[in-house]
This record gives C-alpha cells, structure tokens and sequence, in this order.
C-alpha cells in the first residue's frame, strides 16, 4: 500500500521518506535502490544524504556510510541518529581512533552530559573509558538505572564484588520488585555461592518477567546436579502456567526441558 501511496502522492517527502525505510528496515534493497531512483528528485538533499548513507552502512559499505554521514552531520549536526551510525561505522571500518577523537570532542564541547557520556559507553573502544563514564553517569544521573546495572556487570566481570553489591543494593532500595535489579541480585548471589538465593531471586525475576532468557539461565545455574535441574524445570513450568503473555517464557522451558523431560511430560506441559 505504501508504494501505491508514493505512487499517487509523488511530492509528498514525509510519505516517500517513510517508504524508503519501511523498505530499508526489512533489507529490501533492491527496492530501495529502485525506490530511490525514481524518487530523489523530489528529496531535499539531507533526506538523499540520509538514505543513501542508510544504504551504505546496511550493506556494510564502511567508506561511504561515513562519507555520507559525516556530510548529512555538516548539516545537521544536532541528528543523534547520525552521530550513532558514523560512530559505529568508524568502528566497523576500523578507525577507532576517529571514533574516540569524535568521542572526545563531545565530552570537551558539552562537558559530562548524559548524551555525552552514553556515546562514550557505547561506541569507545578504550575500556577505562567506558568504565569512567559509566561511573559518572551513576554519579551525575542517579535515575539511570541501566546504566547503574551495566556498571555492577562490569564490576562482576572482574570479580570485585563488593562494589556490584553497593550498587545492587541501591537499585533495589529504588525499585525491589524490578525484574532486571532481581537478576541482578541473583548473579550476585551466584557469583558468591549463594545457591538458594540466587534461585530466590531467579524465580522473582522471572515473576515479573516472565518472557526473560536471562532470568531464567540464571535460574538454570543455582542447580548443578542432574535430578535438581529437572525439579527446577518442573517448577518453572508450573511458574509460567499461572503467568500471563509468556511466550518466550515457554520457549525458554522448551528449550531447556527437551534435554531433561522427557517427551510425554513436554506434551502434557503444552496441552496444560
């Protein structure tokens, strides 16, 4: 329908703007290419620059994504989509070094704004980098809580505990009954041995979760003997019967009970 609204309204730039990423979203691009041709001409530049350089990154033409985006950012310089796609294109292309000069440069003109320091976290290759912005962030935003996690992960990563716990602790004082702080806690919990409340935890991420991949290997991790791994299944299971929109929750039972049920008792999980 969308190609036979471009049709009837050749002029209109929102409606072929829209067309040509619905196209680009879906990796058609054969019609988009087509779709571009027949339409340019009535784009304004930036939106050719934009799409063409779409084009070039989704097809993993490095060179000419950050041409297009670093000339589409020379005139719009304020477009964070922009900035995200050359960054990574940088990357991608194997020119880390522009990508933490152009990170630099951002923390040098805006100081340590949250847009900042996200672009820091999320495109430097340098990881004391990331790591100091991700404290900052915690230090300056305290309502960003993924950012908070993300850190504690790190924390897990290289074993320093005690400063994931701190930080676990403080989101849960925020918000006890949210899904990814209780995981959170679960990993902790594993991390140091505690079986049984990491499996607490599990069980109360995936309560309010139910759909999570995460959650549940988790919960999957506080058992290591074979009979404890089927009773937590079956417990599972029984979890997911009383819980509301869990499809990918019973994937995740499927894909774990195949190796541990057996087929009569996956059959009659599925006819419950």
């Amino acid at each position: 329908m969308l190609k036979q609204a471009c049709e009837v309204q050749k002029e209109d730039v929102a409606l072929i703007t829209f067309y040509l990423g619905e196209l680009g979203k879906y990796g058609q691009w054969d019609q988009v290419d087509a779709a571009y041709a027949q339409y340019e001409h009535c784009l304004p530049h930036s939106e050719r620059l934009m799409i063409s350089a779409r084009q070039a990154f989704a097809k993993g033409e490095n060179d000419q994504a950050i041409a297009r985006y670093e000339a589409l950012l020379a005139l719009q310089p304020g477009n964070d989509s922009a900035v995200e796609y050359l960054l990574t294109s940088y990357n991608r292309a194997g020119q880390a070094d522009k990508a933490q000069a152009y990170l630099d440069a951002q923390i040098s003109q805006y100081g340590e704004s949250l847009r900042a320091l996200d672009l820091m976290v999320n495109h430097t290759r340098d990881d004391a980098k990331r790591v100091q912005a991700l404290v900052r962030i915690t230090e300056l935003y305290p309502l960003e809580y993924d950012s908070a996690r993300r850190l504690a992960y790190y924390y897990l990563s290289r074993d320093e505990t005690a400063q994931a716990e701190s930080l676990c602790k403080a989101l849960l004082e925020k918000n006890a009954n949210h899904a990814d702080n209780l995981l959170l806690q679960a990993e902790i919990c594993l991390k140091r041995g505690d079986w049984a409340q990491a499996k607490a935890n599990a069980k109360a991420a995936i309560t309010h979760s139910p759909n999570s991949d995460a959650a549940f290997e988790a919960l999957m991790r506080t058992h290591t003997a074979p009979a404890e791994k089927v009773a937590v299944i079956r417990e599972f299971g029984e979890v997911l019967k009383t819980l509301p929109n869990a499809d990918d929750g019973v994937w995740n039972f499927w894909h774990f009970a195949r190796n541990w049920l057996d087929v009569d008792e996956q059959r009659a999980f599925c006819d419950a």
